[in-house]
């Protein structure tokens, strides 16, 4: 115990003595310092920044993320017309983007969801579309689509039917360009 103590002695010294030591370092005589700060003005008045190095530093502006615009009911205006709405589905709601790059609606097709499915197979088979995927699992299966830089994906979920009632399906297409 008495050697721990000797040791926090000689720190406490030693450390009074490097903090009294430290403050006694030279300082620059007043007068230098005046002439140093005598100097300073004249020089940044000498060289004023240059407005082309102004504009430079100054960061460019972010671009906006396009925003999402809901729909509800039917298929917005903006909608690509070579993708009509399948005979016997109904708009649930979707949304596309202000950019118009991506669009995508949620459509019922209740106990017709294959009718639905093999419309729209149908119709990207006529319209030049080639198949890129298929997927299948669970209660979910569809396809992707593409035709030069847009791409289409088709995807049917059947969900669980009421009691006493039919399956109901739905049909889930995203839509992107660019």
């Amino acid at each position: 115990m008495n050697l721990v103590r000797k040791f926090f002695l000689a720190l406490t010294v030693l450390t009074g003595c490097g903090l009294i030591v430290s403050s006694c370092r030279q300082q620059p005589a007043p007068e230098a310092k005046t002439k140093a700060a005598a100097s300073a003005p004249r020089q940044a008045a000498s060289k004023p920044p240059s407005p082309a190095s102004a504009k430079s530093k100054s960061p460019a502006p972010k671009p906006q993320a396009p925003s999402r615009v809901v729909f509800n009911g039917s298929l917005p205006g903006t909608w690509p017309k070579d993708i009509p709405l399948a005979p016997d589905a109904q708009v649930v709601n979707g949304y596309y983007t202000s950019d118009l790059k991506t669009f995508y609606a949620v459509l019922d097709a209740g106990a017709n969801g294959d009718k639905v499915n093999s419309y729209y197979q149908s119709l990207f088979a006529k319209g030049g579309y080639q198949q890129e995927s298929q997927f299948s699992g669970g209660r979910s299966s569809g396809a992707t689509y593409r035709k030069s830089e847009r791409r289409v994906t088709v995807m049917l979920t059947t969900k669980a039917a009421k009691p006493g009632g039919k399956p109901a399906s739905e049909v889930d297409i995203t839509i992107t360009s660019g």
